[in-house]
């Protein structure tokens, strides 16, 4: 991944949606284990995706499998560990995600989110 996914960004889009989006890799056992988490947990604001059951390019679909991506209702998106910490803010939980968005500390969690799913995209998708 490039240098500018260390420190996720996120983006506008066009459309405003009545519920926050978490899009994940349901071939992937960690992140099932993390979404049946978030299944018990989180309030009815948030929809949890398997990116593998969209209808979208494959193009599409490994972009969305290399990073975690959470949708706002409000349309803008964001990647990484700021799709993770937004996804957990919707449970009572939120306060032990928080803290990994501190300045100094995000700097660093985001380095290692980055370097893990790179290697857990190629370990799944690049046999």
């Amino acid at each position: 991944l490039s240098m500018n996914l260390i420190r996720p960004r996120s983006r506008k889009t066009v459309m405003a949606q009545s519920t926050d989006k978490l899009y994940y890799d349901g071939a992937c056992s960690m992140c099932n284990a993390e979404m049946k988490q978030l299944r018990k947990r989180a309030d009815d604001q948030l929809e949890l995706i398997d990116i593998h059951g969209l209808s979208a390019p494959q193009a599409t679909k490994d972009k969305m499998l290399k990073m975690l991506h959470f949708e706002t209702a409000s349309g803008e998106t964001l990647l990484g560990l700021d799709a993770n910490v937004a996804a957990w803010r919707h449970t009572r939980w939120r306060f032990l995600f928080s803290w990994l968005r501190l300045p100094v500390i995000s700097w660093f969690a985001d380095k290692v989110y980055v370097t893990w799913a790179e290697r857990r995209f190629i370990r799944l998708y690049k046999r």
